[in-house]
């Protein structure tokens, strides 16, 4: 029993030392780029708007909340334009709107004309810079939300045409 544990110890440190040969160490700042130089760069999936949806939607409805105040409105925002949301120095702009919002294969696209899951891809600007720029969804407004410290903003409803 105890040539066994003598030769465990012995032998421990053959164990735990790098093997000759093997690849140095890489520096600390190599590590933390998830993206090096000419590594696969993720790509902006192509919005794709049906024929069918041509002219069918105006804009959208949002609710806008002051964190400070808990004070809440609503305002609507047409597409294309641009949508000076009042008393927050914010302007929100609306890029697309999807009554039926899905993702596959680098596209997102609209599944039907019916709004099973309405969703609107939007800019916000809070005075000359961009704040965010994604897509809000009325059905779970938890998904890519809107982050600013003092206002908070969400998707109501897509807004018809007519």
């Amino acid at each position: 029993m105890k040539g066994t544990i003598r030769l465990l110890m012995l032998s421990l440190p053959l164990l735990l030392a790098p093997a000759c040969g093997s690849e140095p160490e890489k520096p600390a700042e190599a590590m933390q780029n998830p993206h090096p130089e000419g590594a696969p760069q993720r790509t902006e999936s192509k919005v794709v708007i049906p024929p069918t949806q041509a002219g069918k939607w105006k804009g959208i409805k949002i609710s806008v909340q002051d964190k400070g105040t808990g004070k809440t409105f609503t305002q609507e925002a047409a597409l294309g334009a641009d949508a000076p949301i009042p008393g927050t120095g914010l302007t929100l702009r609306v890029e697309n709107v999807l009554p039926d919002f899905s993702m596959g294969g680098g596209v997102i696209t609209s599944k039907s004309d019916n709004p099973a899951n309405p969703a609107a891809q939007v800019k916000v600007a809070e005075g000359d810079k961009q704040v965010f720029r994604g897509w809000m969804f009325s059905l779970f407004p938890e998904a890519h939300p809107f982050e600013h410290p003092r206002y908070a903003i969400k998707l109501v409803a897509l807004v018809p045409a007519g």
